[in-house]
């Protein structure tokens, strides 16, 4: 029996086209759904600027009506010394609760370092130092000192 080698190269032909094709699908589709995503974040971050000028203008009416309860027992001038104190006090406590988050940030590069250093462990202890032995046991832990 005598393979057409014209057969299998239609075929092979027909399978990257085939490939190609979906290839393309699969793009068109990603591409709806990031057009779909991008227009709800558009929605969502304007909505939630509406908020920010709605809720800057809340704490302004706010301040001045813990001015005005205050003036009912210091002077004016005193009650407005109060709140400032008061609003100052809050801006330092999320100051330093912001300063801190931003210091528990790693940076970029380190996290791709440690990623990728990550991932050789992972390499080596898992596939380039597993025998066929070594597989019959499951894989290997990714760190070796911790055994689990």
């Amino acid at each position: 029996m005598k393979i057409d080698p014209r057969g299998w190269a239609e075929l092979i032909r027909s399978l990257g086209e085939a490939l190609l094709e979906v290839f393309r699908a699969e793009l068109g589709a990603l591409e709806g759904d990031l057009k779909g995503s991008a227009k709800l974040l558009g929605r969502a971050l304007l909505l939630a600027a509406l908020a920010a000028a709605i809720l800057f203008w809340t704490l302004g009416a706010m301040t001045l009506a813990a001015i005005e309860l205050m003036a009912l027992w210091l002077p004016r001038w005193g009650a407005t010394l109060a709140v400032t104190g008061i609003l100052l006090l809050i801006v330092v406590g999320i100051a330093a609760w912001a300063e801190s988050t931003f210091r528990r940030i790693e940076p970029p590069g380190d996290t791709v370092r440690r990623r990728w250093d990550e991932h050789q462990v992972w390499w080596r202890v898992n596939v380039l130092s597993a025998g066929p032995s070594d597989l019959e046991d499951g894989p290997a832990p990714l760190d070796p000192e911790t055994k689990e």
